[in-house]
């Protein structure tokens, strides 16, 4: 078998944090990890580890949409949680052996999702603290996401 991290980019305004590894949250986000990769552009990398036997396309399409789904929750409740806006989310690739193997070079086309959330905080280690903590309560996804569009349409 061999370790892949499924790569997403996404944006995250008002707020900057640093790596952040969310193996304690709960068990569905241990193995996502949260990377800085331009604090000025508020770009960042949502890594979600997986393990896989073969990286050919048919292998790796429900690997990755499994991953899509997983980081679909993720921003969610990250988004809900740390109460930032999370937009441009798309699914980059994967990474092997630190290189990016992009997703137009396995499948046809990208993914791409957009999401966002109302307020901006200041994330300093008793804040990245705090929304890991609100990160392990039970989530019904449904109702989350018809909350965060509810949330999107007031603000129109």
């Amino acid at each position: 078998m061999t370790k892949i991290q499924i790569a997403y980019r996404l944006k995250i305004k008002g707020n900057q944090f640093n790596e952040i590894n969310f193996f304690d949250v709960s068990p569905e986000f241990k193995n996502i990890i949260l990377k800085p990769i331009d604090h000025a552009k508020e770009i960042y990398e949502l890594h979600i580890s997986k393990q896989v036997y073969s990286t050919s396309p048919s292998a790796l399409k429900p690997i990755f949409d499994e991953a899509t789904l997983e980081a679909k929750k993720f921003v969610y409740v990250f988004s809900l949680a740390a109460d930032v806006k999370i937009f441009e989310f798309e699914c980059l690739g994967y990474y092997h052996h630190h290189k990016l193997i992009g997703y137009n070079n396995i499948f046809s086309n990208g993914i791409k999702f957009s999401v966002s959330a109302k307020a901006i905080v200041i994330a300093g280690e008793e804040n990245v603290k705090k929304i890991k903590d609100r990160m392990k309560e039970e989530y019904d996804l449904a109702t989350l996401q018809m909350y965060l569009i509810q949330q999107q349409l007031l603000n129109l």
